[in-house]
């Protein structure tokens, strides 16, 4: 996995977990119009995350026809408005997105090693740049 990959997954988890968050109640969503407001919010999201994604990564966390159904979703969500089937949206939250989740977790799991090993790079460059370039500073005869 590559640091653009690594990246992209990680923000789709970001999307996932937020999701995960606003499924409480059913009751609830259906009596809070800010929640599915949310939701819908973030659905989109999700889907524009995903899209960023490799094809290996869209099939593997949204099925053969998982992304194509979120595509349509996410273009009803955007354009009709007025004919969004709560019951829909609820069991996409309850149901699917906690799928997504499980199917990410070992790619997540090697997202954030990939991130931290990038970063270890980067610090350990800086000391080197640091060393090379500032102990000429302090150093009268270079």
């Amino acid at each position: 996995m590559n640091l653009a990959e690594a990246e992209g997954i990680l923000a789709l988890e970001v999307e996932i977990s937020t999701a995960l968050k606003l499924a409480t109640s059913q009751d609830e969503f259906r009596d809070d119009w800010r929640l599915q407001l949310a939701a819908e919010r973030i659905i989109e999201r999700i889907f524009q995350a995903a899209t960023a994604l490799a094809d290996r990564h869209q099939i593997g966390y949204f099925g053969d026809d998982g992304l194509q159904y979120l595509r349509g979703m996410r273009n009803r969500l955007a354009h009709n408005y007025l004919d969004i089937d709560v019951d829909i949206l609820w069991n996409t939250l309850a149901e699917d997105i906690p799928l997504v989740n499980e199917r990410m977790g070992d790619d997540i799991t090697a997202a954030l090693e990939v991130i931290e090993e990038h970063r270890r790079h980067q610090r350990d460059d800086a000391k080197l740049w640091t060393a090379e370039h500032l102990s000429r500073v302090n150093d009268p005869d270079t």
